[in-house]
């Protein structure tokens, strides 16, 4: 009897924390996106090159995870704001150059990004290029 209501008093505290949770998560929702907290975006190399060819983020700190699945050994990826709106423009500045290798196939970078273009590029292989449009 004493373990079922440990279990019944622990299913309340469970019911409770979500329902607590979600109304936080619905109040947040409806004033917008919270600027204090990172976004986290998911960037997957394949062999063919970046799995999406152009993203669109709002403005703040973002959190980069980028998956090696191209096959190679080890693939170096840099973020760079454009000076220009053309990805082809020369780079105003680096947000970051990471190499990602087999025995580490993902990185975790950050970054905060400000309304403009940016580009992320794998080093000698310049047909692979994912534009990204910050708002």
């Amino acid at each position: 009897m004493r373990y079922l209501r440990s279990v019944l008093i622990w299913i309340s505290f469970a019911v409770s924390a979500n329902s607590l949770s979600t109304a936080v998560w619905g109040a947040s929702q409806a004033r917008g996106r919270d600027h204090n907290l990172s976004v986290a975006v998911s960037i997957i190399v394949s062999p063919d090159g970046f799995h999406q060819p152009s993203i669109e983020l709002p403005a703040g700190s973002h959190v980069f995870v980028i998956l090696n699945r191209t096959g190679f050994e080890e693939v170096t990826v840099s973020l760079e704001r454009m000076s220009g709106k053309a990805p082809a423009d020369p780079p105003a500045q680096q947000e970051f150059g990471e190499t990602v290798g087999l025995s580490r196939a993902r990185v975790v970078k950050s970054a905060n990004l400000v309304p403009g273009t940016y580009r992320l590029r794998v080093a000698n292989r310049p047909a692979w290029l994912c534009t990204i449009h910050v708002n």
